[in-house]
């Protein structure tokens, strides 16, 4: 009996012992974030040393989005390093003028032993860029600062990450700068708006493909509204670099496609073609693909059709639907040439960051569109009224020559007439403004960007409020008090008002469309002191305005005469 009572005590002590280091192996995986760091060196080809090379870890999370990024730059050394991070696994983004963009993905393990040396392909030739800066009328703007972003690693997945900045002069123009051919580019326009007391940031839509051209100047002109949108535009040489030219020669030489320049190419049936452009032009079953050269074509879908993203090491692509080819995204097309003088495809690749780009393009132009299509339906019944009235105006002329005792009426008819039409083109000319219906704010922790359960209250009334209105936009602002380093406001700021929106859009299915692209505007425009605790619960905050369409909302032009 004692033996069997040994026994047991001794198995029994085993599984405490088992149970204390499964908890204290977990405690430490928990507890331990942040405990990582990734070093390496970074060259170009074999020996080249990618001094000043922009390195950027971010977190890929389970569902396919990314997380906060980690920045650094290599240094004289060759060598490179980030620290603070947590086990996991993460996309590893490197561009910078010397290199063209390269996309690694990593898994960070628990320690200091995490190492990625990098080798890059050297950049092609340097393209001088200059440009200028207008505003909605055109005039030349002056202290504008433009940031110029690698497609391959964007604003919205890095702010902090610009490859290159100007400031406007005062004249509106920017002085000239080198970045590298053969690549694509967003630009980010800052200016403060001196009507209305605060800071501006505008995404353009728009990507800016640097080809082989010796120079090239950009455009960019910013639209009207309380949220401007900014246009962006590259005028290029017109005499093609010398490698452009031998490939023409090329081509020509061996019967290949000889469509011109910024014209439209037509394929041999059963021509091999492999394609790199931006898609332009979306249909039910075809799509139109611009290249560097500004030469569009055809691509026909079929069922057997591939479409992906571009795999990494040990790994294939995401499939995704052929649905997913948005206008604006930047992709890569192989095919052969059918009947029509189409590309049938056979395989479609294209980059995370180039989609997720590509559907910030898509939601600013659909409501763009259905403005458009909303103001072409008006312009027609405009026109039919027009028309109408011209008759009436006809009927009316010949009635007081028969009877001058119905001039005065027929005259104040033609004048109600004339003020409708009036009143019509006034409400069409201000589809493009909007008046704030309501504002409201939530507050947050000190650094916090997780909402209260009195800030969803909040939300959930003005979700209300705006999904019952008609033709309404919201504009989202987050702020933070004083405490802190300004870049880690701006960022908190920035997370915040992500929350927010979304918050509207999970939980109040408000479109993507209806939202203007949100800004963290960090400790600025504070609306209390910061000196006392009240004042700075006060600043931690994010505002909410519902914007309404004037032309929408304005009252339908009466023609009655006044007799």
């Amino acid at each position: 009996m004692n033996c069997i009572l040994r026994l047991l005590l001794s198995r029994l002590m085993c599984a405490l012992i088992l149970l204390v280091l499964v908890s204290v192996c977990v405690l430490s995986q928990t507890m331990g974030g942040g405990s990582a760091s990734l070093r390496g060196t970074a060259t170009i080809g074999d020996k080249l040393v990618a001094e000043g090379v922009m390195v950027v870890v971010v977190p890929a999370r389970s569902d396919g989005s990314l997380g906060s990024p980690r920045p650094a730059y290599v240094g004289k050394n060759g060598e490179y390093r980030i620290a603070e991070l947590n086990p996991g696994p993460y996309i590893l983004k490197a561009s910078g003028p010397p290199i063209k963009p390269k996309d690694v993905p990593i898994t960070i393990a628990q320690g200091n032993s995490n190492v990625q040396n990098l080798t890059f392909e050297r950049a092609d030739k340097p393209v001088k860029v200059s440009g200028s800066v207008r505003g909605p009328q055109g005039q030349l703007l002056r202290n504008a600062t433009v940031a110029i972003y690698s497609a391959a690693i964007p604003p919205s997945v890095c702010e902090q990450c610009a490859l290159a900045k100007f400031v406007s002069n005062d004249k509106g123009e920017a002085q000239d700068l080198e970045l590298a051919g053969g690549q694509d580019y967003n630009l980010v326009v800052s200016m403060y708006d001196e009507a209305n007391k605060r800071e501006l940031k505008m995404i353009a839509p728009e990507i800016i493909s640097i080809g082989n051209e010796a120079q090239a100047r950009l455009q960019l002109q910013l639209g009207e509204g309380s949220q401007p949108v900014v246009t962006a535009k590259l005028l290029r040489d017109i005499q093609p670099a010398p490698q452009q030219m031998d490939l023409r020669r090329s081509e020509l030489a061996s019967g290949g496609d000889t469509t011109n320049p910024a014209g439209s190419r037509t394929l041999l049936q059963g021509q091999k073609l492999k394609l790199k452009g931006v898609v332009v032009r979306r249909d039910a079953d075809t799509f139109t693909v611009r290249d560097m050269n500004g030469v569009d074509t055809v691509v026909r879908l079929e069922d057997r059709t591939s479409v992906k993203t571009h795999g990494g090491f040990l790994r294939g692509g995401d499939n995704y639907g052929q649905t997913s080819i948005l206008r604006g995204l930047n992709l890569q097309v192989e095919g052969y040439g059918n009947a029509s003088g189409e590309l049938n495809a056979a395989k479609i690749r294209f980059n995370e960051s180039d989609m997720r780009v590509a559907r910030a393009v898509e939601s600013r132009a659909a409501p763009l569109e259905e403005r458009a299509s909303d103001t072409e339906n008006k312009l027609s019944q405009v026109e039919a009224n027009a028309q109408r009235l011209s008759g009436q105006l006809e009927e009316l002329a010949a009635l007081s020559n028969a009877a001058r005792g119905g001039a005065k009426a027929a005259q104040a008819t033609a004048d109600a007439a004339v003020a409708g039409v009036n009143a019509t083109n006034e409400r069409i000319s201000a589809l493009d403004d909007y008046t704030p219906q309501t504002t409201a704010a939530v507050n947050f922790k000190p650094g916090s960007a997780v909402l209260s359960p009195e800030s969803k209250i909040t939300l959930d009334d003005i979700a209300s409020k705006a999904l019952n209105a008609k033709g309404y936009v919201l504009e989202v602002s987050g702020y933070a008090d004083s405490r802190g380093s300004i870049n880690l406001n701006r960022q908190l700021s920035q997370r915040r008002a992500d929350a927010v929106i979304r918050y509207l859009v999970e939980n109040h299915n408000i479109p993507l469309r209806r939202i203007v692209t949100p800004y963290g505007y960090g400790e600025i425009n504070p609306v209390a002191e910061n000196n006392s605790r009240e004042g700075r619960a006060q600043n931690r905050r994010v505002e909410i305005k519902l914007l309404v369409n004037k032309g929408l909302t304005a009252p339908s032009p009466t023609m009655n005469p006044k007799l």
